[in-house]
């Protein structure tokens, strides 16, 4: 069994790009999600071209210029117990237009949410001590990094620590091609440094070595550097033929290294040798985010911008052997993919493929600090068709006897599922996010497979 299951679809008001399940055990039901949306000279929220920031083929050409942009945090919490409607919002404030979020990995300390946005600035907000779980929780602004208010923060990421260390930095890239290395806990740069000629659209940490990080730039390069030693990268690749926008390094699997661009491509690397691709996959559309499964070895989801979100399995039987290929789809957007990620939660068992309801609203509008008590009015879908990829026919379902009939089957259904992190039968599910951009939407899928 290989198929995609659409569980939930919120509005995101704004359009959405980004979109990060919390890593950090016992909070890993919660998601945030960020919004971004480009302000004319009038003042007026306008369609925008293409892509959420732009690049040589997609979207906003001025990633320098003082044009406003706005956009929204949302911080979400699932809950299984609800299948009709597991996501529920429990915070959400304004901000700048958002590029990129990360929650911080390995910490035994409260989460920490990083947040990247278009005035050149890196929030961190941290989780409220109120010994309360899911329901309860709340995010609150520790502090804010002004790195250039001329350059919009692009991407960025937190170094893995290793072996339950508390050592904290920070990555980031910009809209002017530079990077920027962070210690979190004095909230300053401990250096930047010009990377590439035009836009850096993405840096990334080394799963395995704190000391080394990659960075991908519209200049159609690849980039390895040592943050101790910026004045040369280590290494410069440019093997894709577009911009490089996505980095992903496996923490499964010691020097495998994915990359994306807008060529389309995929590229799979071995990190101590960046001039050869071990294997390559054609997704079909820019490649906007890769992530690998943080439980099962081999697994990668890839956002395409213009083709949807695609599961890519890659298996290396040595140094110099691999194979890679797409084992499934998701269809279901109807826009630019561009947020995705795999949650650090597991069903123990896959759910049966029962029809299902979907549901939106129109986020109900926040302050920062403000638990949302109520998220609007729910309309409520039925499925028409769905195929084995997840595209679907939809139409508004008006009968509440029906609609309660469809919720009380999948309350029955759940009762039979339960959570339990890293444990895997022969049949299993993953939970995935993910966001599309100009018709706003978050959708919340389980990927069955054997």
């Amino acid at each position: 069994m290989n198929c995609a299951r659409t569980l939930q679809v919120v509005d995101t008001e704004l359009p959405a790009d980004t979109v990060e399940w919390c890593p950090t055990e016992g909070w890993q039901t919660l998601l945030a999600c960020g919004t971004y949306k480009l302000l004319e000279g009038n003042g007026k929220a306008e369609p925008e071209t293409a892509s959420r920031v732009g690049s040589s083929n997609d979207g906003d050409t001025a990633p320098c210029s003082s044009q406003s942009r706005l956009g929204h945090v949302y911080l979400f919490n699932y809950d299984a117990s609800l299948p009709a409607c597991p996501l529920h919002a429990l915070q959400q404030w304004d901000t700048a237009g958002v590029l990129d979020l990360k929650w911080q990995q390995g910490s035994t300390q409260l989460p920490v949410l990083a947040v990247a946005n278009a005035q050149g600035t890196v929030d961190l907000h941290q989780l409220i001590d109120n010994n309360v779980q899911g329901d309860g929780s709340q995010l609150k602004l520790n502090s804010s990094l002004v790195l250039d208010p001329d350059h919009l923060v692009l991407s960025l990421d937190w170094a893995k620590p290793k072996h339950g260390s508390e050592w904290q930095r920070l990555v980031c890239s910009d809209s002017c091609g530079e990077l920027w290395l962070i210690d979190p806990g004095v909230a300053r740069p401990l250096v930047h440094w010009h990377a590439h000629t035009f836009e850096a659209w993405v840096a990334a940490f080394d799963a395995w070595n704190p000391h080394l990080l990659y960075s991908g730039g519209d200049d159609g390069k690849l980039c390895a550097w040592d943050p101790r030693q910026v004045e040369q990268a280590v290494c410069t690749n440019t093997r894709h033929g577009a911009g490089v926008c996505s980095i992903s390094s496996s923490p499964h699997q010691e020097h495998l290294l994915a990359t994306g661009s807008y060529d389309e491509q995929v590229f799979f690397w071995d990190s101590r040798s960046l001039c050869i691709p071990l294997n390559k996959c054609e997704v079909g559309g820019g490649v906007w985010r890769l992530k690998w499964h943080p439980r099962r070895k081999g697994l990668l989801l890839a956002a395409a911008m213009h083709n949807g979100f695609h599961i890519i399995k890659h298996d290396q039987t040595d140094d110099s052997n691999s194979s890679c290929h797409v084992v499934s789809s998701y269809i279901a957007h109807e826009s630019l993919a561009y947020g995705a990620d795999w949650s650090w939660l597991a069903p123990v068992r896959s759910l049966p493929p029962l029809p299902l309801s979907l549901r939106c609203y129109d986020s109900t509008k926040s302050s920062e600090g403000e638990v949302l008590s109520s998220i609007g009015q729910t309309q409520n879908f039925r499925i028409l068709y769905e195929s084995p990829t997840s595209t679907f026919d939809i139409e508004p379902e008006d009968e509440p006897e029906q609609r309660e009939t469809q919720e009380d089957t999948l309350a029955n259904e759940a009762a039979n599922l339960h959570i339990k992190e890293g444990t895997f039968q022969e049949s299993e599910s993953s939970l995935v996010a993910t966001c599309s951009f100009y018709d706003h939407m978050l959708h919340i899928w389980c990927w069955h497979h054997d």
